[in-house]
């Protein structure tokens, strides 16, 4: 309504709002009412995991690359994780903290390592952040102690590399 009036709008979102967050959609439909739309990018919050914990994501003793995937299409589907696991990159897994035991036994069912080390950051570069490492058999224990959306889930063997102490159930604070 205020753009439609000629007035400048902010929506202020955190991380990368091109990154999983709708800013596509949204500015294709500004700009389907004839509002420009200007764009300014954050740090997403799967890089912001990687500097808690202190590692690279493309480490090329561990991997190739790296794949940003989400947990859940928008049709409530899941990711084709037999495909994820064979590229060998490392995963950075956003919204996946209430389809983890899934998201477990799917990499487990794609012939994921189950000893692949595996971790999770909640809040991400903000006051609240905290840190969980183990591996993808013990992923479950992140949520015993005490992690939970928002939080980015990461699997592959750059998370060995991490500066946090390994810790199946325990939280570690950044």
């Amino acid at each position: 309504m205020h753009a439609l009036a000629g007035k400048d709008v902010a929506r202020v979102k955190g991380g990368d709002p091109l990154l999983f967050g709708r800013g596509g959609e949204e500015s294709a439909f500004l700009r389907a009412h004839g509002i420009s739309v200007e764009v300014v990018n954050g740090i997403s919050s799967g890089m912001a995991a990687a500097q808690a914990l202190g590692i690279a994501l493309t480490h090329r003793a561990h991997c190739h690359g790296v794949t940003f995937v989400t947990a859940h299409t928008s049709k409530d589907g899941s990711p084709d994780w037999r495909a994820l696991v064979a590229g060998g990159t490392t995963l950075v897994i956003y919204m996946g903290m209430s389809r983890l035991a899934a998201i477990r036994d799917a990499l487990f069912a794609a012939d994921m390592r189950h000893d692949m080390p595996a971790a999770i950051v909640m809040q991400a570069g903000g006051k609240g952040e905290q840190c969980w490492t183990g591996t993808v058999a013990t992923l479950g224990d992140a949520i015993a102690a005490g992690l939970a959306s928002p939080a980015v889930v990461m699997v592959g063997g750059v998370v060995s590399e991490a500066n946090v102490p390994v810790r199946t159930s325990a939280v570690a604070s950044a």
